[in-house]
């Protein structure tokens, strides 16, 4: 009799089993098929948006295929930018750049005018001190 309690023990976890595997396959066909429904708009807001090239599109939905490579990219996406990279910030350190024009105090880059005879007669009719 004990054998017997084993083998209806057995029979009732096989069904079991059986039963939760059958669940579990319906579960993921749904999931594959909402996937396969999903992939084209994807595709089509990406390329909407400019994330994507025309020439693009086939290689993106093979990726968007792969769970793994999906969350590699959104993990990638999702992150910091680089300060550097952000708008509105300087790319050099402060104090680190420096307009070569106004450097030294050389009149923000224009020619010092010399004193020739025509630019002490120009000084003269506007009244301006000829040195």
């Amino acid at each position: 009799m004990p054998d017997q309690e084993k083998l209806l023990d057995f029979i009732a976890c096989t069904g079991a089993l059986i039963e939760k595997d059958a669940a579990d396959e319906r579960v993921k066909q749904a999931q594959d098929q909402r996937i396969e429904e999903l992939i084209p708009q994807a595709v089509k807001a990406l390329l909407e948006n400019e994330r994507i090239e025309p020439h693009q599109q086939k290689q993106a939905a093979e990726v968007l295929h792969d769970p793994v490579r999906v969350l590699e990219i959104l993990i990638k996406t999702a992150s910091p930018l680089d300060k550097e990279a952000r708008l509105g910030t300087p790319v050099a350190p402060q104090g680190g750049q420096q307009k070569k024009a106004s450097a030294g105090g050389n009149n923000y880059g224009r020619r010092p005018v010399e004193d020739s005879e025509a630019s002490r007669a120009l000084k003269a009719k506007l009244g301006l001190p000829t040195d």
